[in-house]
């Protein structure tokens, strides 16, 4: 019989193991980062599931987050909600805000109703379909105490309009900017609410071994560990994140 373990690369076996390492030891809780102690995460739509369990998802954009959470929003809207890792963590974080979470898949909307209800947020998320301008600008309202969270895939400057959503002029925004597939999309965003908010722009870095949480792991798992970091993000997506002036 042959042994088809040796034509496969040392590093994939070990980010293989490692993966199935992860999932053991989390049990589906995030082990770390701003939703730390989330439940029952075992899938993730759009995106690398092993990033969310050890919470250095998108950790570029943690410190705005972060200060956006401390400003205690009374409205969130998550625009391209997935299966719920942001609606469900800011549910957790900001129990006195309502959360307005729009998938455009139905299978990502199922999703994310089990993990709220698997996390006790279930009340306080609003579940919606595509998110439109319509709809999201009767989710925004009117006010401050507004904060977006957007991620699109390349609809941002079209749904992140103010002369079309005037209650944005207010709102505090964090955005995935998506050029790597509609070019000019952070551009033409900077130009749209430079007169309205402060913009600071987050880039992509690579990760560090010394950004996951502490797994005590065999130093030969290092690689594998960098490897299940690693959200395989096209080099032109980054974020703005705009605050109100």
């Amino acid at each position: 019989m042959i042994d088809w373990r040796r034509f496969v690369p040392r590093a994939l076996r070990r980010s293989e193991r490692l993966r199935r390492e992860l999932e053991r030891r989390s049990g589906g809780r995030v082990l770390g980062g701003p939703f730390a102690g989330l439940r029952d995460l075992w899938r993730s739509f759009g995106s690398e599931l092993a990033p969310k369990l050890l919470g250095t998802y998108e950790m570029e954009i943690r410190e705005p987050l972060e200060s956006a959470i401390a400003r205690l929003p009374e409205v969130v809207l998550v625009a391209g909600a997935a299966e719920g890792y942001y609606a469900v963590g800011l549910a957790l974080r900001l129990p006195g805000a309502r959360i307005v979470a729009f998938e455009a898949r139905a299978d990502g909307r199922e999703e994310l109703a089990r993990l709220a209800t698997a996390n006790g947020v279930s009340s306080r998320i609003e579940i919606a379909g595509l998110c439109d301008i319509p709809s999201f600008g009767r989710a925004l309202g009117a006010g401050r105490g507004r904060f977006v969270l957007c991620d699109v895939d390349g609809a941002e400057s079209l749904l992140l309009d103010p002369g079309v959503v005037p209650a944005l002029l207010s709102a505090e925004i964090l955005v995935e900017t998506h050029d790597a597939f509609v070019a000019g999309t952070e551009e033409l965003l900077q130009a749209k609410f430079s007169s309205s908010h402060r913009i600071e722009a987050f880039r992509q870095r690579p990760r560090a071994l010394d950004d996951a949480p502490s797994l005590d792991l065999p130093r030969r798992y290092e690689g594998a560990l960098l490897q299940a970091m690693n959200e395989r993000r096209p080099e032109a997506n980054h974020w703005l994140h705009l605050l109100p002036r």
